[in-house]
């Protein structure tokens, strides 16, 4: 589903245009940005929650040279899938 897809279903449930529905979207997404830059988790019970988590730094290996590198720490966002989300998957 793309962007497009989905503002126009969301628009389908909410009776609004897709424009506002664009609106809302893009909303979420730039609240959804500024609380895992923060630091903080988003949680929607059921749903999923979102946090941010620090990877440890590793060795690796280039597969084209085997070169031995090492791969830096760096932050990134997990997301665990909730109950509602994961059943409705499971039934599909």
């Amino acid at each position: 589903m793309t962007k497009r897809e989905l503002t126009s279903a969301i628009a389908g449930r909410t009776n609004t245009t897709a424009k506002q529905a664009m609106v809302y979207l893009e909303a979420l997404e730039a609240v959804v940005v500024e609380e895992l830059e923060a630091g903080r988790k988003i949680s929607v019970p059921g749903f999923f929650i979102a946090s941010v988590y620090e990877r440890a730094g590793r060795n690796g290996r280039n597969p084209v040279t085997g070169e031995t590198l090492t791969i830096p720490a760096k932050k990134a966002v997990r997301i665990k899938v909730g109950k509602r989300l994961k059943d409705a998957v499971e039934r599909s």
